[in-house]
């Protein structure tokens, strides 16, 4: 740490008042929802069929496993006897960014069935990834104020958030890896085990990005600016946070989905030649 601090002087600084990164905060999020939308809209053919029932139902799972998920992450908040207006604050603003992936694809399941679900997490993966890229790269100017910042590092590309510790920009390692995400799918035609399994490959990747990504955060106390509003995040079993969990245990369960779904289509080609 004691070295971390004394780079400071040569590292790069990001430290912005509350009301530029709320206002920063915004306009990401903004362009995110609007980038998705355009990109979602060129996948009309198989996203116009039953769009309603699809929606609603990813919408919901969406919601349920981004709290869930969130709250597991903090059970020390779970009933805490703050005053109204924090709580309430609190419930609508904890989100898991995995946990709505993963409750979202459950819910496509469920609603539509697992072919059907299957295509369209491959209609999607490309729409999800670019929004999810666009709110890291926004992440960047707001991190202090939330559990986003990094563990303090010495290495170049340590960045002073606004507590003169340089730190992982995790957020933009987030993001060059999310880049290369959305590169590969629009060449998937020449990696042939992108060209079918889209969603799942997004999500057994991003799932692995996100168990990685967390060791390169330190275990989150008091936050560093008053503004933060994220409590501490609880390891499970003294090892994993509950984003961490969900990535490690989604990546097994959908590989092994994967695996089972391309070993049916062999037996199936086999039988019918």
């Amino acid at each position: 740490m004691a070295k971390a601090r004394r780079g400071a002087d040569t590292m790069l600084s990001m430290s912005l008042p509350l009301t530029m990164a709320l206002t920063i905060k915004l306009l990401f999020w903004t362009a995110a929802l609007l980038v998705f939308v355009r990109l979602a809209a060129r996948q009309s053919g198989e996203l116009e069929a039953g769009t309603r029932r699809w929606s609603g139902a990813l919408l919901l799972g969406a919601l349920l496993g981004s709290k869930l998920v969130f709250f597991l992450g903090h059970p020390d908040r779970v009933g805490a006897r703050d005053d109204a207006a924090n709580q309430l604050l609190w419930w609508i603003s904890g989100n898991s960014t995995i946990g709505a992936l993963l409750g979202g694809y459950l819910a496509l399941c469920l609603s539509e069935g697992l072919q059907r679900a299957r295509r369209l997490a491959d209609a999607l993966a490309t729409p999800v990834a670019s929004a999810l890229l666009i709110l890291s790269l926004g992440t960047f100017f707001w991190a202090l104020r939330g559990n986003g910042y990094g563990s303090a590092t010495n290495l170049p590309t340590g960045v002073d958030f606004g507590d003169g510790v340089a730190r992982h920009p995790v957020m933009l390692y987030e993001a060059v890896c999310l880049g290369l995400v959305i590169w590969l799918q629009h060449h998937r035609q020449t990696f042939s085990a992108w060209r079918s399994g889209l969603g799942h490959a997004f999500l057994i990747g991003y799932s692995l990005l996100v168990l990685i990504s967390g060791f390169l955060k330190p275990p989150f106390g008091t936050p560093l600016l008053l503004e933060a509003i994220d409590p501490a995040a609880y390891l499970h079993a003294g090892l994993l946070t509950a984003d961490q969990w969900a990535g490690a245990v989604a990546a097994l369960l959908l590989h092994a989905l994967s695996l089972s779904s391309a070993r049916s289509g062999k037996v199936d080609s086999s039988g019918a030649g």
